[in-house]
């Protein structure tokens, strides 16, 4: 599932990414909403953000996500059940960033492939945290060296295709054949 997710990513080159806030909250979406363009336009990232007041209503949509922040603790279908709902759709691989006041409840939440756990009483910086290490993840156009017969080359990974294995050998197809 993770594999997927960041080959997407890769293959749109991060030039937009699709964010959605699920939490019963008016007030705390607004908010958490005006954060993440903050961070998005800090870091040069172009960002999309669609709110939900509840995991129903997020369930509904067949819009795909890059990144879902999901409120633990909801009215009717709490954010366990509702990522749940999720994996089975249009997101099943999507990034899961979890938001509650108790962090004793963080174990069961990995059941879903949890991407981060944050606590609401060190939100931002929790948040932020997990942004970056996401941004670092998915990082494109980078540069790595392979040893091919007795010689090193250098290859951006953004040129890769995919990657192929037969018995012991390793075959990198580029986007240039």
């Amino acid at each position: 599932k993770v594999h997927n997710m960041y080959n997407n990513l890769r293959k749109r080159g991060l030039k937009q990414m699709y964010i959605a806030i699920c939490d019963d909250d008016i007030q705390f979406c607004n908010i958490l909403k005006d954060e993440i363009y903050t961070y998005s336009n800090m870091h040069n990232w172009e960002s999309v953000v669609d709110v939900y007041y509840s995991g129903e209503e997020i369930c509904k949509t067949d819009k795909k996500y890059d990144i879902i922040i999901l409120d633990y603790q909801m009215h009717i279908l709490n954010g366990l059940d509702t990522a749940k709902a999720l994996r089975k759709g249009t997101n099943a691989f999507s990034c899961i960033i979890f938001l509650t006041s108790f962090p004793e409840i963080a174990i069961s939440a990995y059941d879903v492939d949890t991407y981060r756990f944050v606590v609401k009483s060190s939100l931002f910086d929790g948040l932020y945290k997990a942004l970056d290490d996401f941004r670092k993840i998915i990082k494109v156009n980078y540069d790595i060296s392979i040893k091919s017969s007795n010689e090193f080359i250098t290859i951006n990974t953004g040129k890769i295709t995919f990657l192929e294995v037969q018995n012991k050998n390793s075959f990198l197809h580029l986007d240039n054949g």
